[in-house]
């Protein structure tokens, strides 16, 4: 089983950045790729170092950020 190539796509489908996703949510779109706890383990191991890589976003919802002069 190739667990980068899952845990890839599993991290293109997601709605929003990865930082602002429950892990619970995380959980169950890897339990719908695997059936073997070693697998499952493996792609989430993934999934977490990329976690770690990417910065934290600050989303703004379309707000202007003020800067003082």
């Amino acid at each position: 089983m190739n667990y980068s190539r899952i845990a890839h796509q599993i991290l293109a489908r997601l709605p929003t950045n990865v930082n602002n996703v429950s892990n619970r949510y995380i959980n169950s779109l890897i339990k719908q790729h695997t059936r073997k706890e070693q697998d499952f383990k493996a792609i989430k191991r993934i999934i977490n170092q990329y976690k770690k890589q990417k910065a934290k976003e600050v989303i703004t919802y379309g707000k202007i950020k003020r800067t003082s002069n």
